[in-house]
């Protein structure tokens, strides 16, 4: 055995080495694997000086001990000229020990030994991350990760206190839920498609801003697919958004006949279907728009007119008919006549079409002292053709609009014009949609919501 011990090169004397697999193995007990007065042990080969005597970048010898020793001064016995940090002293910082690492391998190598403290790499500030989950947002806040949950989703039982004390977290840490993870877990994301037929039209641009804020407030992000009042690309909307997982769907159509949302909560918004048997399926939402048409064109009335131009978009449109009939009933209980030759139904809702329909009746010499349009668009269109032409508003010909869009107000003398609450449609759109997303079902599948009139000069002579 003797023999063995004294050999040269032998097990014995190698196990003795600095590095050996004994020494290594008092290393552990140390804290952080090190012995007083010993450099930090590399991992694998040393890496070889370059030529040209250009110094290794790396931490220099003995930097990496100081900062370990300073952060965490040796037991009692230990040298007291060793350095450590004393009461009051400020701990080293994310980026100063990197500074000090020189390189990325003992930066990373000193985030270990500081497992206390998490950083960041970069310049600035302290180099403490924020919370990255859920869990870390439940500890910061003193609540469970279910409360957490429940108050990101708005929904459950939850105090008002708990509420904002878990919303300030979130605030202070840009905690943003992992949507993708989620989505793996519920095969549903925290996004909602919206569907509209046109993005252009100010009234479904207004309704849409209120939709994503109300879908924003909740956690959920808003996906917006434009159809251009097309069926086809319509169909592809629908079939992109299934493919993608969303949470839910508000549809601005008149079409209901689509199989790919048997399974998928959805609310109709504005435009109910134009068939009668389809009617009474899914969740609809629309403003009287009977009522609307009665109202506006009764201001008409009220103000003199008799010889009224109706500007209109059937179209794919079922809205158009009900403004439309509102407007016969309105003649109708004041016995005036509909005139053939004053009844324009566009193909499209656009400014450009009706100023140029209303400008062919006026070269034709066809004569009108009052126009009831079925959007504020199109009767935009015709004040412009009535200004073209030499004719004022209010003076010679009085309009009225509906939707009562700024467009409205910022048209000529200020638009008379059917108010629609898109506020109120896309709150109520937002309730109807979670509680489906929830499992619930809403107590009513048809909601039609009042509708007022706004008067402005473009009535008032």
């Amino acid at each position: 055995m003797a023999g063995r011990a004294a050999r040269p090169g032998g097990a014995c004397a190698r196990a003795e080495e600095p590095g050996g697999p004994r020494q290594r193995r008092r290393l552990h007990h140390h804290p952080f694997g090190l012995q007083h007065g010993q450099r930090v042990p590399q991992h694998g080969p040393r890496p070889r000086e370059p030529a040209g005597g250009v110094p290794r970048r790396g931490l220099p010898d003995g930097a990496l001990q100081a900062l370990v020793l300073r952060e965490h001064p040796p037991r009692q016995g230990h040298p007291a000229d060793v350095p450590c940090r004393l009461p009051g002293d400020p701990a080293p910082q994310g980026d100063e020990i990197a500074k000090a690492a020189g390189d990325l391998q003992n930066a990373r190598t000193a985030r270990i030994l500081f497992g206390n403290e998490r950083f960041r790499r970069g310049s600035g500030g302290t180099g403490v991350e924020k919370a990255k989950s859920i869990k870390e947002i439940a500890r910061l806040a003193g609540v469970s990760t279910a409360t957490v949950s429940r108050v990101i989703n708005q929904n459950g039982r939850f105090s008002k206190e708990t509420e904002e004390r878990v919303l300030r977290v979130i605030r202070q840490n840009d905690y943003t839920p992992n949507m993708s993870a989620k989505g793996l877990r519920t095969s549903r994301t925290r996004v909602i498609g919206v569907v509209v037929p046109d993005i252009t039209n100010p009234h479904f641009a207004n309704v849409v801003l209120h939709l994503e804020m109300e879908f924003t407030r909740r956690g959920y992000s808003c996906l917006i697919c434009n159809t251009n009042e097309s069926s086809s690309l319509e169909k592809k909307h629908i079939r992109s958004l299934t493919a993608q997982n969303v949470s839910g769907i508000v549809l601005i159509s008149s079409t209901r006949n689509y199989t790919e949302l048997d399974s998928l909560p959805v609310v109709y918004v504005d435009r109910p279907s134009r068939s009668e048997k389809e009617r009474g399926e899914g969740v609809m939402i629309e403003s009287d728009n009977t009522q609307g048409g009665y109202l506006a064109t009764r201001e008409l009335l009220g103000a003199g007119c008799r010889h009224i131009l109706i500007l209109k978009c059937l179209g794919n449109d079922s809205n158009q008919l009900a403004r439309y009939r509102g407007f016969q009933r309105a003649i109708g209980e004041a016995g005036v006549e509909e005139e053939e030759a004053l009844r324009i139904n566009l193909d499209a809702v656009s400014i450009d079409g009706a100023r140029k329909a209303v400008a062919d009746l006026l070269d034709g010499g066809v004569a009108f002292d009052g126009i009831m349009s079925t959007t504020d668009t199109m009767a935009a269109g015709a004040v412009i053709a009535l200004r073209e032409h030499g004719l004022s508003v209010p003076r010679d010909v009085l309009v009225t609009g509906f939707d009562d869009c700024q467009l409205a107000e910022a048209c000529g003398p200020g638009l008379t014009s059917v108010h629609q609450d898109v506020a109120e449609m896309s709150r109520l759109a937002t309730e109807l949609l979670f509680q489906m997303m929830r499992g619930e079902r809403p107590e009513r599948s048809h909601y039609r919501l009042p509708v007022t009139l706004t008067v402005r000069k473009s009535t008032r002579r």
